[in-house]
């Protein structure tokens, strides 16, 4: 009884850990989708600050040309690696204001997250300087 229990037990933690390294090798899979995903269009949002004066905050949305949609923003502390993230556009709230939208050729999301840069400062490097340097990429000329 107590081998079979035993085995039951070394079977359910095998099982557990491949699980955990099929759902994570899934994840970095959609991440390297998303990642080399090329881009139609880019798009620059400036959020509005809550009392309403001015903006806090300002981030790209870009669209790849399945039409999925990718708020590319940048922050103090918004990741363990990069101060720059990818994140669902779907959950941006109605703060959110589209001040300028472009048609771009031969980029993909992960030049966009490059572009917004690893490393924060809030004078030299912030949330701003990093959408004008995305917004300058692949532009198409008309």
């Amino acid at each position: 009884m107590k081998v079979l229990l035993l085995g039951l037990l070394v079977f359910i933690a095998c099982v557990s850990v491949t699980t955990s390294l099929t759902i994570k090798n899934r994840q970095k899979r959609g991440l390297r989708e998303i990642f080399n995903s090329k881009v139609a269009y880019a798009e620059f949002y400036a959020r509005k600050s809550r009392n309403g004066k001015g903006f806090d905050h300002y981030g790209v949305v870009v669209t790849t040309t399945s039409g999925n949609r990718w708020l590319v923003h940048k922050g103090l502390g918004f990741s363990r690696n990069s101060s720059s993230v990818i994140t669902d556009a779907k959950h941006m709230s109605e703060r959110w204001l589209l001040m300028q939208k472009q048609k771009v050729q031969n980029v993909k999301v992960v030049d966009y997250l490059k572009a917004a840069g690893r490393d924060f400062h809030p004078v030299h490097d912030n949330a701003f300087h990093a959408v004008k340097r995305m917004m300058k990429l692949g532009r198409k000329s008309s």
